[in-house]
């Protein structure tokens, strides 16, 4: 039986979440939500933003759900942060591999957010943990995640929550747990300190291009 080549089939489909992310990155055609192709979407720029004043001292990046490498690269290249070493996580080995490629520089490897992990590096500097649209694919066992992450974190350490939400007039999946902005915000808030908090709704789009931006510490 013949692979499809749309990435979408191999995250949702029916309604239901499939997460076969292994296979979608070896037989998407395109690269899985145009990963290279960021630079001017609202909620990077935004971040980009916020970084600097929120955010510093950091010595190392550390991208949980990174993909292809992208969003850690934009991250690394704005105003203000100057870290020693950057590290990438993704559930899929076909997805590091790729990822090694792209970006040499940047230490790449495999984990589960379900389970218990640790972040490579030195365990002794300040970190940056970036979480971009991940929630969705473990929205299931979020409290389970966000623990395992204050675990693997540091008291210095930031984490940076950015997650996109569909049209909140729809059904989607996931939504009879996070249907709104505030629904996020006080799941990871009941563990974390909040830093600073930001959401914005784009009316001029259909599609999952509503934002939440929150910075958060142990």
């Amino acid at each position: 039986m013949e692979k499809s080549r749309d990435y979408h089939d191999y995250v949702f489909k029916n309604g239901k979440f499939i997460g076969n992310f292994d296979e979608m990155y070896q037989y998407s055609e395109n690269i899985p939500w145009n990963q290279d192709q960021q630079e001017a979407w609202p909620d990077v720029l935004i971040t980009k933003t916020l970084l600097p004043i929120f955010v510093t001292g950091v010595d190392e990046i550390h991208d949980l759900g990174c993909g292809l490498g992208y969003y850690l690269n934009l991250m690394n290249s704005g105003p203000g942060l100057k870290p020693k070493c950057l590290f990438g996580y993704d559930i899929s080995q076909s997805c590091t591999d790729r990822a090694k490629l792209l970006f040499p520089d940047v230490s790449f490897s495999n984990i589960n957010l379900k389970e218990t992990f640790k972040f490579q590096g030195n365990n002794n500097c300040r970190k940056l943990i970036l979480l971009r649209g991940t929630i969705w694919y473990v929205v299931d066992t979020l409290e389970i995640v966000l623990n395992n992450i204050y675990d693997a974190m540091n008291k210095d350490d930031v984490l940076l929550i950015s997650q996109n939400f569909p049209p909140f007039n729809s059904s989607y999946y996931g939504k009879s747990k996070l249907s709104g902005f505030l629904d996020l915000e006080n799941c990871v808030g009941s563990r974390f300190n909040k830093i600073m908090t930001n959401s914005f709704v784009n009316f001029l789009k259909s599609t999952n291009d509503n934002w939440f931006i929150g910075f958060f510490s142990k």
